[in-house]
């Protein structure tokens, strides 16, 4: 869902009522409180314990797009704010100016994610923090390489956009023995040009 509102709002109507097993009442404010004070650690333990329950349990014996079991990974900005006081040690930092005496500092939150992608359930995998200073590259490939640590075997195919397309990435796919797709938009990008120069060279036999 969107918001803690929305969610809020799905309480009230019973929304949730079969999934807890009894009605529960909730607030926007309550969640926040919540969430706030929860371990990081923790939610990750559970998240894992969910995907394993769901491998076991044969989720995506039939695979998810064609008989194959595909994970997607992208990058998203989850927080940002103006606020020095809302940042933390962890938020990225951008400096934005509209003008030479018109500055505008903006604290910010970046994930890489890995997610099922095709039939339902759509469930995360995982997730990674983009450390200040660091590439969503960086981050992607720390993901990649715990993914297959915690849930061997976790997928056939990993599909990525065009910023994804670098070496050290497609390595550590082909590494896990998977299939790696990405999308480029760019025909000049220069990993096409070294691809076209390397399959050029190559023998017709």
């Amino acid at each position: 869902m969107g918001s803690f509102n929305q969610m809020e709002s799905q309480l009230k109507r019973g929304y949730f009522n079969k999934l807890l097993g009894k009605q529960v009442k909730g607030s926007a404010d309550t969640f926040g409180y919540a969430l706030a004070r929860l371990s990081l650690e923790q939610l990750r333990k559970m998240n894992a314990n969910i995907i394993t329950r769901a491998r076991r349990n044969k989720v995506f014996a039939g695979g998810t797009i064609d008989g194959f079991s595909v994970v997607a990974i992208d990058g998203t900005e989850v927080f940002r704010t103006t606020s020095e006081r809302w940042s933390c040690k962890h938020c990225r930092r951008s400096v934005y100016n509209k003008g030479e005496a018109d500055e505008t500092i903006y604290y910010h939150e970046n994930l890489v994610g890995a997610a099922y992608v095709g039939k339902p359930p759509n469930l995360i995998i995982g997730l990674e923090q983009i450390a200040p200073g660091e590439g969503e590259t960086t981050a992607a490939l720390r993901l990649i390489k715990s993914l297959n640590q915690c849930h061997y075997r976790y997928a056939d195919i990993l599909v990525f956009d065009a910023l994804f397309a670098k070496a050290p990435v497609i390595k550590e796919v082909l590494s896990q023995n998977k299939i790696a797709v990405i999308r480029l938009k760019q025909e000049n990008y220069h990993i096409i040009e070294d691809a076209e120069s390397l399959f050029a060279a190559r023998s017709q036999t």
